[in-house]
């Protein structure tokens, strides 16, 4: 049976109920500050699987991802980096990325300027080798702040910035889940 039927199935058992993913707008809400529209497409995602995967399914093809035979936890997990990437609060960084191309790429997320502008505007990005190193660099002069990733098992780092307390919650939403949310 693929995902749709999986998803949709009618006359379910107790046993056999739809997972509750109510856990992504949690977690979409600390990192987006409850952005509108990020979480009404969360919100349409969970409500309504067999139309927002099939509306979405270019974003699948393009990461790889045949929905039909993909698990959901999967599906809903990437859906949710997707929602917070097209709003602007996670942006992706190739494992190869240098330094410069990460700062680049964390000043586009709209929470940047906000939380951690002011520390990150004159740091030299040249002397560190990877990606993991300097998200290490970066977390290492920010006090309330972290740049965190969400693991969507790739070779891409889906990059989020929020306050610790909000990683902190986050990371244990995803843990609980099956999930993981990793601060370098």
């Amino acid at each position: 049976m693929g995902l749709f039927g999986k998803l949709m199935r009618k006359n379910r058992s107790d046993d056999d109920k739809m997972p509750d993913y109510s856990y992504l707008l949690e977690i979409a809400g600390l990192i987006s500050h409850n952005d509108g529209s990020a979480m009404k497409k969360l919100g349409v995602c969970i409500e309504d699987p067999s139309g927002y995967f099939k509306a979405c399914s270019d974003r699948y093809d393009e990461r790889g991802i045949d929905i039909n035979k993909c698990d959901p936890d999967t599906l809903y997990w990437i859906a949710l980096v997707d929602e917070l990437e097209e709003t602007g609060y996670v942006v992706s960084a190739d494992w190869k990325d240098d330094p410069e191309q990460v700062l680049w790429a964390l000043e586009s997320i709209k929470t940047f300027d906000e939380l951690v502008g002011s520390v990150l505007s004159d740091m030299d990005a040249e002397d560190d080798a990877d990606v993991e190193s300097f998200g290490a660099k970066i977390n290492a002069l920010l006090e309330k702040v972290c740049v965190c990733w969400i693991d969507i098992d790739s070779d891409c780092y889906e990059l989020a910035i929020v306050t610790v307390e909000a990683f902190e919650r986050i990371s244990e939403i995803a843990r609980e889940n099956g999930h993981s949310i990793v601060k370098f």
